[in-house]
């Protein structure tokens, strides 16, 4: 009966604090500093060597099979991690922007205003990002935990199609999202504008 009672426990227990963390604690960025302060580094060129076919293509004829395969592991969990922190960056960046329509909207007489326009683009700009990449982290995810690089070289899924998720490119999205986020900064003035180009 004891270890009935600990194991169903046990099993509440690991379904109730992901469920707390997602409804009850769960971080909320609604101000133009969260972006400032919260957005991770990312380095887009790097990203894009990683899903380049040409540059897996070099390294796949320039080294050994177990080399490549070495390397592909590695390249495979440096794109996980470049699409973690573009999921992270448009949460903030979408949480921001939607606090900020929410707030114009109320304020603001003429609904055509330019400001409203431009925040709605962000906050759809960053939801396309926060969709795609969680189908891209699912895959890539699938492929690290499957260790699909102990596949035969012809077998091993490509990065390339990480990159074009659903039909669209998710860094050309990410692209737009910083180029728009840019000039809406510029609406909390100078000084702010040039922390969050510097950021982003």
């Amino acid at each position: 009966m004891t270890l009935e009672l600990l194991i169903a426990f046990g099993a509440l227990l690991l379904f109730a604090v992901p469920l707390a963390r997602v409804t009850v604690y769960r971080r909320r960025y609604s101000r133009i500093e969260d972006v400032e302060l919260f957005v991770r580094p990312l380095n887009l060129e790097d990203f894009e060597r990683v899903t380049d076919p040409a540059a897996e293509w070099i390294l796949r004829s320039s080294t050994s099979s177990r080399e490549f395969k070495e390397l592909k592991r590695q390249k495979t969990r440096l794109c996980a991690e470049h699409l973690s922190r573009m999921a992270h960056n448009a949460e903030i960046i979408q949480g921001w922007s939607h606090a900020a329509y929410a707030m114009l909207s109320e304020s603001l007489v003429d609904p055509a205003d330019e400001r409203l326009a431009l925040m709605s683009q962000v906050t759809e700009a960053a939801t396309e990002i926060r969709i795609y990449s969680l189908f891209a982290r699912m895959q890539v995810g699938l492929w690290l935990a499957l260790r699909a690089d102990l596949l035969p070289l012809g077998l091993m899924p490509r990065l390339r199609g990480v990159r074009n998720t659903a039909g669209s490119d998710i860094l050309a999205t990410y692209q737009q999202l910083t180029s728009l986020t840019k000039p809406v900064s510029r609406f909390y003035g100078p000084e702010c504008s040039e922390r969050i180009c510097s950021v982003l």
